[in-house]
């Protein structure tokens, strides 16, 4: 019947499952899988000593508080690596937290498939646990009420006065929770987040009942919606020429690149010249050659991810003519606090017939 406002953990549970979520990598100990995330430690357990041994234990009403306290505070992800029976002040609670927080509980070790709450409702991301072999977890429960599975054996993380390595859906449950954190910089809804996570992940039989293992990096490249970063770097903008043989070449960065279109558009704002081709990776720099007549052109390059995100730069202007004239000193807008000023420019005449500048 104490309730205080200090989050220390002296058990070593709650540590451990806070160091898999976001432990900050130290070269020593572990990488949490949101290692850039913020931890609010909300302590609702306590401890009872069985043979000598302290045993970590949560009554409704502290889970309750816990509940309503991470969504008033702005949680981003609630995780709760525990379980137990259904009650309706427990299901008011979640569906309280839900409208604020993405929820992630751990499916339970009973190796059978007995709900178990909160993570058999609905509004729960529920998670089963593998081995490091890719296999379904002996100890873990499981059902078509669970969403996904996660590793959970022997599971390094910190732990009270150091680090140790646990088994357990309670160790898989903050590998989702932290991925959660990895994926709300799309601003997805947890419905979203979870079809992401299933569609993409691996499947993996827990007793004639296939459950998706996460594959993190391939549920946040299907989120993806950001539009690739693009360069135009030769010819430079307004450049002058008096070749109409000419290299174009842009560059892109993105996390999933699918082609490229080099766009050219002549005085009359017509497509001249339109070639496409398929790229990959994360970074790209595209180079073409095509022949333009004497006009006034401007060119583009337009990428394309696999997730259909496409980006382009502001347009550029290439001048071909017979004439190319280039200002060379001073540069544009310079400021000079001196009243003599020496000007600098070049010119190229095609025919060789310059008669005065």
């Amino acid at each position: 019947n104490i309730t205080d406002n200090n989050p220390m953990d002296f058990h070593g549970h709650g540590s451990h499952v806070a160091g898999i979520a976001g432990a900050v990598g130290n070269n020593n100990g572990l990488l949490g899988i949101c290692w850039n995330c913020s931890i609010m430690p909300i302590r609702a357990g306590f401890g009872i000593k069985s043979s000598n041994v302290l045993i970590g234990s949560l009554e409704t009403d502290d889970v309750v508080s816990a509940l309503y306290y991470a969504g008033n505070n702005n949680a981003t992800v609630i995780s709760m690596s525990f379980g137990g029976s259904d009650s309706k002040t427990l299901r008011d609670a979640i569906n309280y937290a839900y409208n604020k927080s993405i929820l992630v509980a751990s499916a339970g070790n009973d190796g059978s498939n007995t709900k178990q709450y909160p993570c058999a409702y609905d509004n729960i991301i529920c998670v089963a646990a593998t081995n490091s072999d890719n296999t379904s977890a002996s100890y873990s429960s499981y059902g078509n009420w669970v969403d996904i599975a996660a590793p959970g054996t022997s599971v390094w993380s910190t732990y009270v006065n150091g680090y140790t390595s646990l088994s357990g859906t309670s160790m898989s449950t903050p590998l989702i929770a932290g991925s959660m954190g990895l994926i709300t910089v799309f601003n997805k809804n947890q419905t979203e987040i979870k079809n992401a996570i299933n569609k993409t992940g691996v499947p993996i039989n827990f007793t004639n009942t296939i459950i998706n293992r996460i594959d993190i990096y391939s549920a946040i490249l299907s989120l993806d919606d950001i539009k690739p970063t693009v360069n135009l770097f030769y010819p430079s903008d307004n450049y002058f020429t008096t070749s109409t043989n000419q290299n174009f070449s842009c560059n892109v960065s993105d996390w999933q690149l699918k082609n490229v279109t080099l766009q050219i558009w002549n005085s009359s704002n017509d497509i001249y010249y339109k070639k496409s081709s398929n790229i990959s990776g994360i970074f790209n720099e595209s180079n073409f050659n095509v022949n333009l007549n004497y006009d006034k052109f401007k060119w583009n390059c337009l990428h394309y991810d696999k997730e259909n995100n496409y980006g382009y730069a502001n347009n550029f202007s290439i001048f071909v003519s017979d004439i190319a004239i280039n200002l060379i000193y001073p540069l544009n807008n310079t400021i000079k606090n001196t009243k003599e000023t020496f000007f600098n420019c070049s010119i190229e005449n095609k025919n060789l017939n310059l008669t005065n500048i």
